[in-house]
């Protein structure tokens, strides 16, 4: 999203002089700014739930990647509010999710685990960013290899016994 926000905001590339032109720019930049905000925090609260499976240890990263995420949502929400953006219900409803989470990771921290927020200052800049991830695996290719003959093609569709 960051690369086609500068595309867009340079005005001499076709795709800038374009949106410049038709003056949709501004709207278009919001939607693109609350989509990248959302999907970063989904992102953030997505560690936080890995790092919550095991929480010894990872309570100062969990709640440290939630309170990122809220801070993300709170912004996304903020702008999608303002321009009446249909993402705004989602966005709202994802900041209800990561409040939720955070209010009890920092319960379970005060009760159990007593991480200060010192060390979790100290922690912030040290969080490992999240690295990006394929959402589609690669499909095998078929052991059997391409069928170039129709006899051969047959035998693979009638069972042995019908021949």
């Amino acid at each position: 999203y960051e690369e086609v926000l500068g595309m867009i905001k340079d005005k001499k590339t076709p795709l800038g002089q374009m949106l410049n032109k038709v003056n949709c720019f501004k709207k278009w930049t919001s939607d693109i700014m609350v989509n990248m905000l959302y999907y970063r925090a989904t992102s953030q609260q997505y560690e936080a739930v890995k790092l919550s499976q095991d929480r010894i240890g990872n309570i100062g990263a969990e709640i440290l990647r939630l309170r990122a995420a809220r801070e993300m949502l709170t912004l996304a929400d903020t702008r999608a509010k303002q321009q009446q953006l249909p993402l705004r219900q989602t966005v709202a409803d994802a900041l209800a999710t990561v409040e939720t989470a955070l209010a009890a990771a920092t319960a379970d921290n005060d009760l159990i685990y007593h991480v200060l927020p010192d060390e979790l200052a100290r922690m912030h800049g040290t969080l490992a960013a999240i690295s990006g991830k394929s959402m589609v695996e690669g499909k095998e290719e078929d052991p059997r290899g391409l069928v170039t003959e129709p006899t051969r093609l047959f035998e693979w569709l009638v069972p042995a016994a019908l021949h």
